[in-house]
């Protein structure tokens, strides 16, 4: 299978070499790649395409992509990756993050090169073309449900950092500080930036937030090279290697929560779309590739320094445990000055990563209500004549209008914060969601398409094994990870 999809890929390399390039191709060169022989033309190609994609990374404006695509996975997945090394141990966490950054990045070239291959750069439109309106439904559906878990999360995240740096969560006028806090970030503050439609302007926001989690990082691994340094070998013997503090139960609950920190592939085709000059396979190959190298790097060392930091107190969002005061290093108040500026930084950019999420979930939410509910009930009503209702039918088929894109991103802004104010748990929501679309999206979805794009599934048993594989993991998985947090009581 992945034979298959790399020799396809080169095809279409090729095609985007002779016809997009910036530096046209002498005709010395036509000749010498028609002399060599077949399998070296494909090494030559090969490396000729990698050494000018590094070498173009700067001119063809990779940079803005790469930094988004990180930023959507770093969010509030990277909170709770400390939880996942106490919960299943650090060698399995880190079997895990490794494993999970290599299918990722194998799912959303996947992905892209269907698209490719069927002229298609949506998943919206890929999905109705391989399985149909019902297919392309059933995804956006997915999409919403997973962008709208984000959402969420980010919410939760600010809402129980911010009141902590102030003094704590204390009760005014008969509601939490963080209840008023979430009301007002809503209404002054996500509700005018949704009306935002372009998501490259948060391209910079996006770097300054990655900044910001990379020092927070820096403070994680100081803490915990300072106890290793007091106390020696009883950090090592205080944490799980081999397992965690639950069990089976723990690795399953951590795996949908990996699952999610992954899960990135809604951000692929608008990603894709960003690349500059011309969207190319070999551009986003690139992007992909630094994007999870870069990503699994931040979770290994935020988990295994922030579970040797905190141990068995380590809770579903670190930044809760470095505002412990628990006699370490962050007694000077200078430092713990720092940790409380950068915490409160930190929280704030996650309202770009907010928008970023936003930014997806509003043509899956309106597509969800034209082709599903709505449009389908307005055309029973009419008797099937939709000429009856023509400015209805336009609001809801979401064909740009501005009353649709607001109040879209007004709902989706309200019910998530609604949401955030009602579950404060965020290893919940990102267990949930991970469990379930995120499964979906990033295993189920990507594997059906491979085994399916042209419609009649011409291949042998050979090459059908690695999409049967990640067929079986995401749904075994994801029926495990589901029913685990289904029946488990809140624990963190």
């Amino acid at each position: 299978m992945v034979q298959w999809l790399c020799e396809a890929e080169m095809d279409n390399i090729a095609i985007n070499t002779l016809v997009l390039s910036d530096t046209p191709r002498s005709m010395n060169d036509v000749v010498k790649e028609e002399d060599a022989p077949a399998r070296g033309f494909e090494n030559l190609a090969l490396r000729e395409q990698q050494f000018q994609d590094h070498s173009r990374l700067r001119s063809r404006g990779l940079y803005g992509p790469i930094i988004n695509y990180t930023k959507a996975n770093v969010g509030g997945g990277l909170l709770a990756i400390p939880l996942c090394f106490k919960l299943a141990g650090i060698f399995p966490s880190v079997f895990m993050i490794i494993g999970f950054a290599l299918l990722n990045n194998f799912t959303a070239v996947s992905m892209v090169w269907v698209g490719n291959r069927l002229r298609l750069q949506d998943s919206t439109s890929v999905a109705k073309k391989v399985f149909g309106g019902k297919g392309s439904l059933t995804l956006n559906l997915c999409m919403l449900l997973k962008c709208f878990g984000s959402l969420v999360s980010y919410l939760i995240v600010i809402g129980g950092v911010i009141p902590s740096i102030f003094g704590g969560n204390a009760v005014v006028m008969g509601f939490e500080l963080r209840t008023w806090l979430l009301l007002a970030i809503c209404f002054f503050l996500l509700l005018p930036l949704s009306t935002l439609k372009n998501i490259d302007a948060l391209r910079h926001g996006s770097a300054i937030s990655l900044t910001i989690g990379v020092c927070l990082i820096l403070i994680v691994m100081y803490r915990a090279s300072s106890s290793l340094i007091a106390e020696g070998t009883m950090v090592m013997r205080r944490v799980g290697w081999f397992s965690g503090t639950l069990g089976t139960s723990g690795m399953i609950e951590a795996w949908s929560i990996m699952v999610y920190s992954f899960s990135s592939q809604h951000m692929t085709f608008p990603i894709y779309a960003e690349l500059k000059p011309t969207p190319s396979m070999a551009s986003f190959k690139t992007v992909s590739h630094w994007t999870n190298f870069v990503v699994a790097a931040l979770y290994l060392i935020c988990g295994f320094s922030g579970y040797l930091s905190f141990a068995e107190s380590t809770q579903d969002n670190f930044l809760k445990n470095l505002s412990v005061d628990d006699g370490n290093q962050d007694n000077l108040s200078g430092a713990r000055s720092y940790t409380e500026i950068l915490r409160l930084l930190y929280s704030c950019t996650l309202v770009l990563s907010f928008q970023m999420n936003l930014h997806c979930a509003r043509p899956c939410l309106s597509d969800v209500l034209s082709k599903g509910i709505a449009l389908a009930e307005i055309k029973e009503d009419m008797g099937g004549d939709m000429s009856r209702v023509p400015r209805i039918s336009v609001l809801l088929e979401g064909h740009g209008s501005e009353d649709q894109h607001r109040w879209v991103g007004y709902f989706l802004v309200g019910t998530s914060t609604a949401i955030a104010i009602c579950v404060p748990e965020l290893s919940l929501v990102l267990g949930l969601t991970g469990a379930t679309t995120c499964t979906m999206i990033g295993f189920i979805f990507p594997a059906l398409l491979m085994l399916h794009y042209d419609g009649k599934s011409a291949l042998n048993y050979s090459e059908k094994l690695p999409a049967l594989t990640l067929l079986a993991f995401g749904s075994i998985g994801g029926f495990l990870a589901t029913l685990q947090i289904a029946t488990a009581a809140p624990r963190h």
